[in-house]
């Protein structure tokens, strides 16, 4: 009985200590650029699909997948510790359901980020990753095109507490 109970704590104590890889974290890895250096810092179901937050050699990037994996997109790379203390990068690829903007905050006050476009916007999700970075995203079902001969729609906009606007980026 002794041997047993020492077995089944051995059991335990292994498995407790192996780390879960899901066949979703799978097909994440073999989708990203550079696998040995990736490292997950957000994950979130959406309806279209998932949304994956990530650094890698590169920097940080976001990704999404349709439910089936049939969809898979990759972002461009914005800074892990930028300068002005906020990055981002998007993706508008015709095969994705959705336009999707993430980036990576470094500046402690900044706590709200907006995304503007010519009729919509919306507010950013800001995600305290378990790795100590801020990221932050949004998505919207489509990219508003500029008018012909009028300047892009597209503004991303940081602010603080108090409401005071620290960073932007677009065309004012």
């Amino acid at each position: 009985m002794k041997k047993l109970f020492i077995l089944f704590l051995c059991f335990t104590l292994v498995s407790c200590s192996t780390k879960t890889v899901t066949p979703s974290s799978h097909k994440f890895i073999d989708h990203v650029p550079f696998p040995k250096s990736t490292t997950l810092l957000y994950k979130e179901k959406i309806d279209e699909g998932t949304i994956y937050l990530y650094k890698d050699k590169s920097g940080f990037r976001h990704a999404f997948s349709s439910n089936d994996f049939n969809i898979w997109f990759n972002s461009g790379n914005a800074e892990v510790r930028p300068e002005e203390g906020f990055d981002w990068t998007m993706n508008n690829d015709p095969k994705v359901p959705i336009v999707t903007f993430a980036g990576v905050i470094t500046r402690d006050d900044i706590v709200r980020v907006i995304v503007k476009q010519k009729t919509m916007e919306t507010e950013a999700k800001i995600i305290n990753t378990t790795q100590g970075i801020r990221v932050w995203f949004v998505t919207f079902n489509i990219l508003e095109d500029s008018k012909e001969g009028e300047p892009d729609p597209l503004k991303i906009e940081a602010y603080t507490r108090e409401g005071k606007l620290v960073w932007k980026d677009g065309v004012y």
